[in-house]
């Protein structure tokens, strides 16, 4: 019987061991899997931007004016709040309610999606821990000095090139689970994801969701707002495009656009401002904002002729 309990016992702390192995490997892997895309090219940073990495933005982040601007414009729409995921198939479940409790559910509806709206903060990277031993236990030492193979037995998924594949919030959930907010890897991957969303302008694709405030601090932190704004003033929203202004006048004060915009109030001539003194896409931006004034100049005349 005891020659039976051992190589059970053996057995079993293989497995653990095999289980906390493969865990340890996926973990150490996920950063290429899910920051793969056609170049793999660290992000570049000029002198300004190395300066600016230097700085911890996590005050300016919690800054409760800055909060309110990045919910602001983060929008709140429920039905892509609360979008259809896959789940396991269950049996509907039908209530009759009266207005009173129908109310009720509503409001818990919209505390929900304040709640699943709730950014992960900003922050400077933390001291670099990949190598430090996580756990040294001696009591497995030569425990089995059999060799080991660990097999990925997950499904043959390609997880590659997720990025050209349009799964930006998929990747940022990603990595808010398995990293810290101050963990280099997590604000690699980050950086990375909205950095390619720049490139390619989707920056709708993360509204009202929890890292639309994020990457928006995150372009506003290193100037590099431009074609953010332009992609505002196109969906003609002309109020989040002056809202993210006025909060680059709040993050960088000693800009010459927080000097200008001191006692200026009017949305467009805030961007009109921000283009003129901070744009670093002034000819595109100028564009941008002489075709909404355009267009904004016909609807008035029309507008006029009918009347």
């Amino acid at each position: 019987m005891a020659s039976l309990v051992k190589p059970v016992f053996l057995l079993r702390c293989q497995q653990s061991i095999s289980r906390c192995s493969k865990t340890l490997i996926l973990s150490q892997k996920l950063p290429a899997v899910c920051c793969s895309t056609s170049t793999d090219d660290p992000i570049k940073l000029n002198q300004n931007e190395s300066t600016l990495l230097s700085k911890d933005p996590l005050p300016v982040f919690l800054n409760e004016k800055t909060q309110a601007i990045l919910q602001k414009i983060t929008g709140f729409e429920l039905e892509k709040i609360f979008r259809t995921t896959k789940m396991p198939l269950r049996n509907p479940k039908y209530k009759l309610m009266v207005q009173e409790e129908l109310e009720k559910e509503q409001a818990k509806a919209v505390a929900l999606g304040k709640a699943r709206l709730q950014m992960p903060p900003v922050m400077k990277a933390q001291k670099d821990l990949s190598d430090v031993v996580l756990s040294n236990d001696t009591c497995l030492d030569k425990l089995n000095k059999k060799k080991l193979v660990f097999t990925d037995i997950s499904l043959n998924v390609s997880h590659k090139k997720l990025l050209e594949k349009g799964s930006f919030q998929y990747i940022l959930d990603k990595a808010c689970i398995q990293f810290e907010p101050d963990h280099p890897d997590y604000i690699q991957i980050t950086q990375r994801t909205y950095e390619f969303i720049r490139q390619v302008g989707a920056f709708d694709t993360l509204r009202s969701t929890r890292h639309f405030g994020p990457m928006v601090f995150y372009y506003i932190w290193y100037n590099k707002v431009d074609r953010l704004l332009m992609d505002m003033i196109e969906r003609n929203q002309i109020s989040d495009a002056a809202d993210v202004v006025r909060l680059y006048n709040l993050v960088h004060t000693d800009s010459p656009c927080a000097e200008t915009c001191q006692d200026v109030d009017n949305d467009l001539d805030l961007l009109k401002i921000f283009c003129v003194t901070s744009s670093t896409e002034k000819p595109r931006l100028e564009l941008t904002l002489q075709v909404h004034e355009d267009k904004l100049n016909g609807e008035e005349y029309q507008e006029s002729s009918v009347s």
